[in-house]
Formats: structure tokens, sequence, C-alpha cells
């Protein structure tokens, strides 16, 4: 379309920030300032690029890549699709590889987005950008991958049209704050479930009994530093590996978000147990970071007061309106008033060779996926 214009930035750097923050709205992970701190560590940097397209208004549509292309590189599509056999079938030249992952590797969100507009102007705007990432990935022979777009989007139409191979991907959780306080949350919770309501009860009164206290806390390098800490041993807890992060990283980051860096911080009898940190973006917060003291973890709910109970009071009066939980913990999320949204995996082989296994393997991971939720 005349006026549309479609380019590749290798320097996340030098993108435009008032019209990235423009088509990224809505999207906490997608804050220039974490994309760029992200990149820039130290220690652990992750290139990333940005595809554009633009218009006289600004950005119409981007999409963010990593490029998994060298033996080293880890493959989340390897590791879906081939599990522990991963390395097995990598051997025998079966692998996704090489391919742009549209995957944020913080909270995992697809990394396509589309400027606000009417449903028709996204679709055109959406299927121009795909047209310049698929030239872009046929030239050099790469495949591309989209690791989680949310159903009833444009970009999940777009994706479908396009005849990507598709299957389901974890879906992610939301919890709209439509509540004015603590006991608003509860009658909240109530109108769907009286045990939910109750649990709430039960489980704010019990932390109390146990001496646990919850307090948002001073952005500063002690509380951001412990964070890490926290975040970083609870991680390797719950995923046995290294998260993309490092403490580079979240000092970059709070020098970058300031105020909309969140911390709170959970004490039990004055002695710090647990933090969470948030990242907000106007009137929504993603929840992105959780830790707790590895050998101090008793039955005192002091997760569930932490990560659900103390942000939904906080948060009205804050004037965040959403707050973003990613994935994993479905149930619990699902019983203290998040809602789920669906997801799909859209996935483009390099080569005949991986379309021909990878039809076969999302045929069957579609089926198990549906056995599972019934």
């Amino acid at each position: 379309m005349a006026g549309e214009q479609f380019r590749v930035v290798e320097d996340l750097s030098t993108l435009p920030t008032e019209r990235w923050k423009v088509v990224t709205q809505g999207e906490p992970a997608l804050r220039l300032e974490v994309l760029i701190s992200l990149v820039d560590q130290q220690t652990r940097p992750l290139p990333m690029k940005a595809f554009l397209l633009e218009d006289a208004q600004g950005i119409a549509a981007a999409g963010l890549c990593r490029e998994i292309v060298q033996a080293a590189d880890y493959s989340p599509l390897d590791g879906l699709m081939f599990g522990r056999l991963r390395k097995l079938c990598n051997s025998m030249h079966l692998s996704a590889k090489p391919y742009l992952s549209f995957h944020l590797p913080l909270g995992g969100a697809a990394a396509l987005c589309v400027r606000a507009a009417s449903a028709q102007d996204q679709h055109r705007w959406l299927t121009a950008l795909m047209d310049g990432i698929e030239g872009y990935a046929s030239q050099r022979g790469l495949g591309t991958a989209f690791m989680r777009i949310e159903e009833q989007t444009s970009e999940h139409a777009v994706l479908r049209e396009r005849g990507y191979l598709e299957t389901e991907s974890l879906p992610t959780t939301v919890l709209v704050i439509e509540w004015q306080d603590i006991d608003g949350y509860v009658a909240h919770l109530r109108r769907s479930s009286s045990n939910a309501a109750q649990t709430v009860r039960s489980e704010r009164t019990r932390a109390r009994k146990q001496g646990v206290t919850i307090r948002p806390v001073p952005t500063d390098e002690t509380n951001v530093m412990a964070l890490y800490r926290l975040a970083h041993s609870h991680y390797i807890h719950k995923n046995g590996a290294e998260p993309a992060y490092t403490p580079d990283f979240f000092l970059r980051l709070a020098a970058a978000l300031g105020e909309d860096l969140l911390i709170f911080e959970a004490q039990r009898n004055g002695s710090r147990t647990a933090m969470i940190g948030l990242v907000r973006s106007g009137e929504l917060a993603w929840a992105a970071w959780l830790g707790f003291e590895s050998n101090d973890r008793p039955a005192d709910f002091t997760y569930f007061n932490l990560a659900y109970y103390a942000l939904a009071e906080y948060a009205p009066t804050a004037g965040i309106r959403k707050l973003l939980y990613g994935n994993t913990t479905y149930d619990a999320k699902s019983r203290r008033g998040c809602r789920i949204s669906p997801c799909t995996l859209f996935y483009r082989p390099h080569s005949q060779l991986m379309r021909s296994v990878v039809r076969l393997f999302f045929r069957i991971h579609r089926a198990w996926h549906r056995r599972k939720g019934t």
C-alpha cells in the first residue's frame, strides 16, 4: 500500500520511543526499557531485531524476534516437539533451526503487535508486515515461529489465513480489576464461587496469624538486588535452569523504569521471605518476577497473599485496571478471579522435510492437548 514502508531494525536502541509506545500500548513486556535492558545485559546479552511497518502516523505494526540459528542456541520449538529426544533428533538433522522466533524471552508473550485501528486496517497492516518478514526469512533460508498468539485477535486471523502450521500454546491469564477495595474483590469472587471467596478470607487470616505482612518497597538498589536474588533462586528451583536475566539487567531496568517498576515485599515477623516485581504500563501491570527464600517456605499462604490478594487490594488505588499473570498454575489463578485466554503457536518451517515432521507432530500434540482438557 502506498505510503507504508517495511524496514528491519537491528539495534533496538534506535527505535522511535514515542512511536513504539503507541503500537505496544497495553503490552508491558514490550516496553522499550525492558527490551533494551535485556538486550544490553553485560554478562548475557540477548540480541533481538525488530520488523516494522510504518506510515505517516508512525508504526502501524511490528514484530520482535531472535534468530535461532546456531547449534548452541536454545530452540523452544525443539524442546516442545522432541522433549528429551531433542539432542538425538538434532543429531539426525531434525530441528526447527534455523528460524526467527517471535517469542519474548521474558514472560513468553508473542512479540507481534499492531496499532489500534479498525479491524480492516489492522488486517492490512499485519498482512504487509508478514509479507516483509516472510520475504526476509525466505532470502536467508529461515523458518518463522510465533509462539503464543491470543485467539480472537487480528494477529491470530492473519497468521491462520497465511497457512501456518498451528497447535495449541500455553494460555495466558489476566485479572481484570472490577472492585475498589479488598472487600469488593471478595464480593466479586463470591458471585461465581462462594468457596473461592471463603478461601481468600481464610488464607488472609492464616497469613496474619503467622505474622506475615506485605508492603510495596522503594525501587532502590538494595531492594532491586534482593528481588533479583530471590527471583533467580526461585526460577532455578522451578525450572532447573538459569533465567534469561542477570543482576545487570535488573539494575538497568530499575534506572530506566523508575516508579513503573513496582516491588512488593512479604515479611514474616520482621524478616523478608518473598518479593514480587511488576512492570507497569499505564493502567496495566505485568507480574514478571516472583521469588522466595529457598529455605523458608512454611504453609502460611504467603504466595497467594503476595501474588494475588495484596495486588488485588493495591491495584484500584493505584489506577491499575488489569494485572497480567502469564502462564502456569491456571487452576490457582482461575480460583482467584483470573480470566484464561487461549493461545496458538504458529510455525512455518524452513524446509519441506521439517514441514512434514511438524505437521504430524502438531496433529498429535493437538489431540493430546484436547484429551488433557476434557
